[in-house]
């Protein structure tokens, strides 16, 4: 049975590589001590927009952009909106995440037919 998929691959240097891998390694696991934190923390932790933005290092017009998506949710608190710390990890995580694929989608990709 002939198959006729192509296979696109990306040719990375392998020190681009060392780095994304530690870097994937070490934010999963400061995600999971973070996560343990605020599990057994008897204080809800949050943060300000101003704060926020400067954690995620974005803009408030970006941080709002991300609301309107439904990326995180805001607590009103005393009249001030408010974000969980555990959201805001999340939203680091899934920024990174696009960041990393759109320099992924704009390197060189070669396609390698399949003739199995």
């Amino acid at each position: 049975m002939e198959n006729d998929q192509t296979k696109e691959y990306v040719l990375i240097s392998v020190g681009k590589l060392e780095k994304l891998l530690r870097n994937n390694f070490l934010l999963s696991k400061c995600l999971l001590a973070f996560e343990y934190l605020c599990s057994h923390s008897d204080r809800p932790m949050f943060l300000r927009i101003k704060g926020v933005c400067e954690v995620l290092e974005i803009t408030e017009e970006q941080l709002e952009a991300c609301v309107l998506k439904q990326l995180i949710k805001p607590v009103v608190f005393q009249q001030q909106m408010m974000f969980s710390m555990y959201d805001v990890v999340f939203l680091s995580e899934r920024l990174n995440r696009r960041k990393i694929q759109r320099s992924m989608s704009k390197m060189r990709k070669f396609g390698i037919k399949d003739s199995l």
